[in-house]
């Protein structure tokens, strides 16, 4: 019996020293990760660990996904991580490191929020663009280059009958092509005021839901722009939102095209600021939470040209030859020129974001290199990265309304490569 029991201790004891010994080895090789159970962490993040010894090999895994061998020094760099299966919480990262003879590792249980990538910003046939709505979420969804995405078609630019058939199609398409945990759809449109003047407004209106809940007659505004007004779609909003979480607005073109001779509409985001404050109840702190900085017309952030930030496409004329603003206007037409307005009561209302979008109108892929016709050059658009545990609506809408996201001016994850790269401003 006392051989029987040797050889056990013995048989078990040979099993140990083969096997992966958690967090510290007898020869002092170690690893703890310090980051404490549950905690959020978000792609990009350091993962805070500590490491004992010499190790030869670092690696480290989410659940039972591949290793991932991306550290700063000690440090693993969470890239290019998994997703969260849908309907978890959490998942475990795995740090293991070994020095030839001995392995250790450490698991910690922790909430991850993966950067997901897309363009909510273009046009297609529906209104001013080239290409049908069905076939550019078929080019989306079929290359996988993006993570979400939606049209916002101009409102105005119909009849009310027209506009209702539009609206229609558009809320079919976001349904269609929204698959939670692959692919995500926003119901939108593109709403268009000169009610300041030339301090005109294109706002862009997200909304968390898509339904019926709407009057598509009414989103369609008036036929001339100068007949919508401020007031009237802040009212609208209230009224049937209920909540004003469940609808987004985002104001761009810091610069458009000049309308005739030497006159430029631009938007002026100081005065547009102060003129929106003097709006009883106005919507500017409830649904006006960010503003489009990045876009394939160009950057609407950097009133000076920075040398060697790369792809710099300002609206100055010196800067990418196009023939529009005067110098006069180049102390309002910067979107930093009304920041610091629009971020103030950071207190009592959501946080002010920077976004970007590709506003395509001639190619069917949107927020990618390819050729379009106001881009030449291959000038790269804007695009956002939300971050979110899933990739789901009501996830997606909840990060962008807390200003948990990020924009770039890039050449996006392209067809032939998922590579990218450029210029990028943070959002929260």
């Amino acid at each position: 019996m006392k051989k029987r029991v040797v050889f056990s201790v013995m048989l078990l004891f040979m099993l140990m020293i083969n096997m992966v010994v958690l967090s510290v080895s007898a020869s002092g090789l170690s690893v703890v990760i310090d980051t404490s159970n549950h905690a959020e962490v978000y792609e990009g993040d350091l993962l805070d660990v500590t490491i004992t010894g010499s190790p030869t090999i670092k690696r480290w895994k989410i659940n039972d996904n591949s290793w991932h061998t991306s550290f700063y020094e000690d440090k693993p760099l969470l890239f290019d991580v998994e997703e969260t299966p849908l309907g978890d919480s959490y998942v475990n990262i795995t740090v293991q490191i070994s020095d030839g003879i001995d392995t250790v590792e450490d698991t910690v249980e922790v909430k991850l929020f993966k950067i997901w990538f897309g363009d909510i910003h273009w046009h297609t046939s529906l209104s001013d663009g080239s290409h049908p709505l069905d076939e550019v979420y078929t080019n989306i969804t079929s290359y996988k280059y993006h993570d979400f995405a939606c049209s916002t078609e101009h409102s105005f630019q119909s009849t009310d009958e027209a506009w209702e058939t539009r609206w229609d199609a558009i809320q079919e398409n976001v349904t269609v092509f929204y698959d939670p945990g692959n692919f995500t759809t926003f119901r939108a449109y593109e709403w268009t005021t000169y009610q300041y003047s030339n301090d005109s407004a294109h706002i862009n209106v997200y909304h968390k839901t898509n339904g019926d809940d709407l009057d598509s007659v009414y989103l369609r505004g008036n036929p001339d722009p100068n007949g919508n007004d401020f007031e009237e779609l802040f009212s609208y909003y209230d009224d049937v939102s209920g909540n004003a979480s469940k609808v987004i607005m985002y104001p761009h073109h810091v610069l458009d095209w000049p309308v005739s001779g030497s006159c430029y509409q631009y938007t002026n985001f100081t005065y547009l600021h102060d003129k929106l404050s003097s709006i009883a109840g106005s919507g500017r702190d409830k649904y006006l939470l960010g503003v489009e900085c990045y876009s394939g017309w160009g950057t609407a952030i950097g009133g000076t040209y920075t040398y060697g930030l790369p792809y710099y496409r300002g609206y100055h004329p010196s800067y990418d030859g196009r023939d529009q603003a005067p110098d006069w206007l180049e102390p309002y037409i910067w979107v930093e020129s009304g920041l610091w307005e629009w971020s103030e009561d950071v207190e009592s209302r959501p946080t002010f974001c920077l976004m970007g979008g590709s506003d395509n109108h001639r190619n069917g892929m949107p927020g990618s290199t390819l050729y379009d016709w106001r881009n030449a050059g291959n000038q790269p658009d804007g695009i956002m990265g939300i971050y979110a545990v899933h990739n789901t609506r009501d996830e997606l809408w909840d990060a962008m309304y807390s200003g948990l996201l990020s924009t770039s001016s890039l050449h996006s994850h392209r067809p032939d490569s998922t590579h990218i790269y450029g210029s990028s401003q943070s959002g929260a």
